[in-house]
């Protein structure tokens, strides 16, 4: 097992890249580091919380157990754009923040020809899809039903809206998760993500209610109001004007799904979920 340090270029985090000739155990390194198995050739990381995720298949730069292991320090390098040919020495690796490109390992001839690998915050098992939603884009109307007993249901009747969406397949539904959340306080907090159904007190005798209703290919949003108060007069939902809010929908499969419901992570916490899975990273590159 050999770690290499990393050069941080241009003010960007640095981290390491280990090699072994076994995938790597979950104790190794932290947040950011890469690891390469030597025997499998596949490259492994950035690591998340959630672990070192799934793995990349570098074989098309062929084996690396020769170049890295003549390496005395081999470097994992990182910068924005293509390396120079000046930059490190054989053995090394370079990481391009900016497309996401994998260099190396380093030979007498230079950094040779690049592999797309997984960006941070782009867990092969986490899919997001961010977007907002003006008051004109709630239609008027639908129904939020809940089924009683066969052939029986109660409804509210709703404004709604269509997202459509390819990565919610029927073995995303069976198997893995979808999630919403949103802006409640798109001006004042852009940064707040809650979860959804999502309810709120008006304190005026009714609450603000947004749910969601998944089927392959797409998610359905309703927003609708609920009386708490028998003498309240509620708004006019069918005219009704809603601030444009942005919603994020995260389909979780594989691995992470798994991690998520083995250490019994609460899905109501944007924060610990972000953490999980990586799109923290994704929320500060959007910022």
């Amino acid at each position: 097992m050999r770690p290499a340090g990393t050069v941080n270029q241009g003010g960007l985090k640095s981290a390491k890249v280990f090699s072994g000739t076994s995938d790597p155990s979950d104790t190794l390194g932290t947040t950011g580091d890469f690891y390469i198995n030597l025997t499998t050739d596949l490259l492994f990381g950035p690591k998340t919380v959630g672990g070192w995720g799934t793995s990349v298949s570098l074989s098309q730069v062929g084996s690396f157990t020769t170049a890295t292991n003549s390496a005395t320090n081999g470097q994992l390098y990182n910068g924005s754009g293509p390396p120079s040919s000046t930059l490190g020495t054989v053995g090394d690796f370079y990481l391009d923040t900016t497309a996401y490109m994998l260099y190396g390992p380093k030979t007498a001839t230079g950094w040779g020809t690049p592999i797309a690998v997984q960006q941070p915050g782009t867990n092969a098992g986490v899919k997001t899809d961010v977007f907002s939603v003006s008051s004109a884009d709630w239609l008027w109307n639908s129904q939020y039903l809940f089924e009683t007993s066969a052939g029986s249901y109660t409804e509210y009747f709703t404004r709604y809206y269509v997202r459509l969406n390819n990565t919610i397949t029927q073995n995303v539904l069976d198997n893995g998760m979808v999630l919403v959340y949103f802006q409640p306080s798109p001006v004042n907090n852009p940064n707040q993500w809650a979860p959804l159904p999502y309810q709120f007190d008006s304190s005026f005798g009714y609450t603000y209610n947004y749910v969601y209703v998944t089927a392959v290919g797409q998610v359905t949003l309703h927003y609708f109001f609920i009386q708490t108060n028998p003498t309240a007069t509620l708004p006019t939902l069918s005219t009704y004007t809603d601030e444009t809010r942005k919603f994020k929908i995260v389909t979780v499969t594989g691995t992470t799904g798994n991690f998520l419901v083995a250490h019994h992570v609460n899905l109501n916490n944007y924060q610990e979920v972000s953490r999980i899975t990586g799109l923290w990273l994704r929320d500060k590159q959007n910022q």
